[in-house]
């Protein structure tokens, strides 16, 4: 693996702030960080090919304090001053810079990758060629037990114009509202769902099969999202002006209302570059056993594992059916995966946004400051990117001496070397 030295960029700027007569002042410092922490680059293969890259870690991190006011005061004396206010107390100013190197670069990038290899199955199972495209199986299967006729409330039986009064009396009864809900959602909801898959594939079936044969012995590039979630949260405060403005006088009246918006954005995707050899094309056999893989009706560990009570439940909280769908046959043969990767952008934006209002004082010579209101913010974002994978044909972290007979056979087929099993 070809690890490149750890490369940062560093942007800051200082700005004073409370009173601009003192010595000791403060200020505030707005930063950006950059840092490319793992990267593997591409090379040339000797085909001449570019090698396709490996892993990859960026983090970006800024602190904006956002504006700050200028404004007079005086405090027991004929003397007038000059006071800076601004954002201060929500975050530390100093910046936190992100760590390129030793233990804790290491820690982050070992979960960082705990997370992509968690991913790359139930990617991998999406992307590649010949998957079903129907359930047909699983649908007679399931024949068995037909979804219920909705619930009408016995309307056939109430005379037509008593219709709206009989039917707020059914939506009253909470018991049948949630059954019908449960019946909907798992019952007839996914019966027709299947129901449009098989006519759709059955319209498509000769094109598909078309196109399995013309992709044979090609490369094949495919990507599957697996996450895109965005998630925004809010929250309210009030205060006195002085409890989150730093650089204000105590003194006098007045309030304070803080908002904290905080906005996460996660998207992780799975790309690859998928190969298979199907050594006839033309025979029935392999005709009709692709035909009965789109439409899934082979008798496969996935088809069995779906069937199975409850497994439905046991697929929401772990990757069985995945782990089982990789070990079941498609459409296509000796499917190898010249590189494959997970790919994760995370972004956190957190904005502290402060509207103050602070009463004046006039009391010459003893005291003066200005009735002033002025909206502060600061924002803090992250941002990591990372990318996780290689070219081994058959996964991430398998070993050539794991490898079977057939297995060797399909590298010697596609004339993939040895060497990319590492």
């Amino acid at each position: 693996m070809k690890i490149i030295r750890p490369t940062e960029r560093r942007r800051s700027k200082s700005r004073p702030i409370g009173n601009l007569d003192d010595p000791n002042r403060q200020y505030l410092v707005d930063f950006s960080h950059e840092a490319l922490i793992v990267s593997e680059p591409h090379w040339r293969l000797p085909n001449g090919a570019w090698s396709g890259g490996g892993p990859f870690y960026v983090h970006k991190s800024s602190r904006d304090f956002g504006p700050i006011v200028t404004y007079p005061f005086q405090l027991f004396g004929p003397r007038v001053s000059w006071a800076t206010g601004g954002v201060m107390a929500v975050v530390n100013s100093a910046p936190a810079w992100i760590p390129t190197s030793g233990s804790l670069a290491e820690t982050n990038w070992s979960n960082l990758k705990d997370i992509a290899s968690s991913h790359w199955l139930s990617g991998f199972v999406k992307a590649r060629p010949g998957n079903p495209v129907a359930s047909l199986g699983q649908f007679v299967y399931e024949l068995k037990e037909l979804p219920s006729i909705p619930y009408s409330g016995g309307l056939s039986s109430v005379p037509f114009r008593n219709w709206p009064r009989h039917l707020l009396r059914v939506l009253s009864d909470f018991r049948n509202l949630g059954s019908e809900y449960l019946n909907y959602s798992f019952g007839w909801k996914p019966f027709v769902g299947d129901l449009r898959k098989m006519y759709n594939l059955w319209k498509t079936i000769d094109k598909r099969m078309a196109q399995i044969v013309r992709e044979n012995g090609r490369s094949i590039r495919r990507r599957a999202t697996l996450v895109n979630e965005r998630s925004r949260n809010v929250e309210l405060g009030e205060g006195l002006p002085g409890a989150w403005i730093y650089g204000w006088p105590y003194l006098g009246g007045g309030y304070a209302s803080i908002k904290t918006t905080r906005i996460v954005e996660e998207d992780v995707w799975f790309v690859g570059k998928f190969q298979y050899y199907i050594p006839d094309t033309s025979s029935s056999m392999w005709n009709a056993k692709a035909r009965a893989a789109l439409f899934g009706v082979l008798p496969t560990p996935e088809l069995i594992w779906n069937v199975l009570p409850w497994s439905w439940l046991i697929d929401w909280f772990s990757d069985m059916g995945d782990f089982y769908s990789y070990f079941s046959a498609n459409a296509v043969d000796n499917l190898v995966c010249h590189y494959s990767y997970v790919m994760r952008r995370w972004k956190a934006r957190t904005e502290y946004s402060v509207d103050t209002n602070r009463d004046g004082l006039n009391a010459p010579p003893f005291a003066f400051w200005p009735n002033l209101t002025f909206s502060f913010s600061t924002v803090l974002e992250d941002e990591i990117k990372m990318r996780y994978g290689g070219g081994n044909p058959f996964g991430l972290n398998v070993k050539l001496d794991s490898l079977s007979g057939h297995q060797l056979a399909i590298l010697a087929a596609l004339g993939i070397s040895r060497s990319k099993v590492r």
